[in-house]
Parts: C-alpha cells; sequence; structure tokens
C-alpha cells in the first residue's frame, strides 16, 4: 500500500470519528504523554541514584531501547518510506541542538528536585517566543511579552537562589536545556513543513544513539543490574510518550492541548514526594503557578485572536 492510499484510508475513517470523541481523545492522550514525561524523568533520576548513570548513559539507552519501537510504530503508521529525510542537513541541525538539549535536561534531572527540573523546563517556549522574533522575525504581540515576564519572574521565585541545597549552576544548567529546547522549537517549524514528525522523532533517535555510543567509552558508566533496568523502562516511557505526543495532535488543536502539558507540574511534585520523599517548597508551587499561568495566558489569546481573525475573514 503506497502513502498516498494509506492517507486515503485513514482519511476515509476520519470521516466516520464524531469530532468530540476525536477531541476528547486527543485531550486524553495528551494527559498520557503528560504523565509519562514525568515518569520517565523519574525513572532516569533514579537510575542516576542506584548506577550513577550520567547524561551520557541515558542519552544512549533511551535511544536504543526507544528507536526500535518508534521505528516500528512510525512504519505501521505511515511507511517506512516517509522515515527517508527530505532535509538531511536541517535533520542534521536539528539533532544536534536537540542532543545538547537533552544532555542539558538530563543533568538537570540529576541535579535538581524533580518539580523544580519540571517547572524551569516550561521556560522552553518562551525563549521560542524570543527566538521566533529574533531569527524567524515573527511578529511578537504584547501579551507574549507580559508571559515572557511573567514566566522568568516565577523560574526566579521557584529557583529560590537563597535555599542552600539549590547551587545557581544548577539553575543555570536546567535555564540552558530550557534555551536549547526553545532553538529546538524554532527549527521544527521549519524542518516540520517538509518532513514528517515520525522522521522527525526517527533521526532524532539515530543521531542520539551515535553520539551516545561515541561517547560512551569515555563518559559512559556501566549500570548495575537495577540502573539498566531503569535505564530501558525509560526508554521505552519515552518511546511511548513521543507516540503519545504525536498522536495527541492528530485529534485536538494545538491550543487545547497545550495547557493539558502543565499538568506535568503536578505530577512531578506528586511522584516527588511518593518516590523521593521531596515536598516541593512554597516557593517552587508559586513559582510554577506564575510558569503555568504564562503558558495559559498565551494560549488564551492567541486562541482569541484566531477566532477573530476566522470571524472577519471573507472568502
Amino acid at each position: 500500500m503506497t502513502v498516498k492510499e494509506r492517507d486515503m484510508k485513514q482519511a476515509g475513517r476520519d470521516r466516520h470519528v464524531d469530532p468530540a470523541v476525536s477531541v476528547g481523545y486527543g485531550l486524553l492522550l495528551r494527559a498520557g504523554f503528560a504523565l509519562t514525561y514525568v515518569i520517565y524523568a523519574m525513572l532516569f533520576k533514579l537510575a542516576n541514584q542506584h548506577g550513577g548513570s550520567g547524561p551520557v548513559d541515558m542519552l544512549f539507552y533511551r535511544a536504543l531501547f526507544a528507536l526500535p519501537l518508534v521505528f516500528a510504530w512510525s512504519a505501521r503508521r505511515s511507511g517506512i518510506a516517509t522515515l527517508i529525510p527530505k532535509s538531511p542537513i536541517a535533520h542534521l541541525c536539528r539533532s544536534a541542538l536537540g542532543v545538547l538539549a537533552v544532555l542539558f535536561t538530563y543533568e538537570s534531572f540529576i541535579l535538581l528536585p524533580l518539580p523544580l527540573a519540571v517547572t524551569i523546563s516550561f521556560t522552553a517556549p518562551i525563549f521560542a517566543t524570543l527566538l521566533s522574533a529574533l531569527i524567524l522575525h515573527e511578529r511578537v504581540a504584547l501579551h507574549h511579552w507580559l508571559a515572557v515576564a511573567i514566566g522568568f519572574a516565577g523560574i526566579a521565585i521557584a529557583s529560590n537562589p537563597g535555599a542552600t541545597n539549590i547551587s545557581s549552576g544548577s539553575v543555570a544548567i536546567a535555564m540552558t536545556s530550557a534555551v536549547l529546547q526553545g532553538a529546538v522549537t524554532v527549527t521544527l517549524r521549519r524542518l516540520g513543513r517538509k518532513e514528517t514528525a515520525g522522521s522527525i522523532a526517527f533521526w532524532f533517535l539515530v543521531c542520539s544513539l551515535f553520539v551516545g555510543a561515541a561517547a560512551m567509552p569515555s563518559y559512559g558508566h556501566w549500570p548495575d543490574r537495577t540502573g539498566l533496568v531503569l535505564l530501558a523502562a525509560g526508554g521505552v516511557v519515552s518511546a511511548l510518550m513521543q507516540v503519545m505526543m504525536t498522536a495527541s495532535l492528530q485529534h485536538a488543536p494545538v491550543a487545547l492541548l497545550s495547557p493539558i502539558d502543565y499538568s506535568q507540574i503536578v505530577w512531578a511534585a506528586l511522584l516527588g514526594l511518593a518516590i523521593f520523599g521531596a515536598m516541593p517548597s512554597a516557593e517552587t508551587l508559586l513559582g510554577a503557578t506564575l510558569v503555568t499561568a504564562s503558558g495559559v495566558m498565551v494560549t488564551w489569546f492567541d486562541r482569541r485572536a484566531r477566532r477573530r481573525a476566522e470571524a472577519s475573514f471573507v472568502p
């Protein structure tokens, strides 16, 4: 069956699906993505505590165990032909940024309490907004700048610079990760016009596996049995996370899905308390509230502006 025939068959199925049911399914998938992201972060944090696994180990084992699953899902969903890259250089640039972002993200998982690491990661859309204005010359509305200010205020409060157990260097690593994730978002906007989601995810994992394998002899650690199980589980969960994130976009608009992502902060707080016995500080909770408010505000204003534009459009 060709790619075109697959798309036509899928379109035929989609016409018989109740739109409300489809959106509800998309919201459910997005909620699953939010939960699996936190579980995947928790598993890698536990792997570090049990076997001393570092960012390089996490990069390598995530790719090793996630790549076959993402390949199988992509091949079944749209065919192997869709994995062939149309812009190899663009894939390489995106993957290089992505690998750097992931390494810094893993280091933040290790150094910071899980709720704080997840909260800081939500500044990535803020940096994506700034970078879009600088690189893509996109117009940035007033409410976007207001959201940027509120988001940064939330991070400043959540990181609690006066806390003795949180170093400024650890916060800087998490912020660097967010900047790199924002840069990845900008590159994906261009890459996504030519490449499928499956192709982007697949080649990123290929690049991660190659870089991880090259770095393992010098910077990797051989994990103990428990550490290896945790790393393998993290890789499998990350593949499930990727699939649910991608599939959710097929059933519901981004404007509806984005606010659900902030439930990651709640899951991080609950799992951090249950697994690590770490109660989020009042500063972290207040900062997380401000970061969440900034993201929801942008989504709400953008959605309202889009509705106004659609209402005023005359065919």
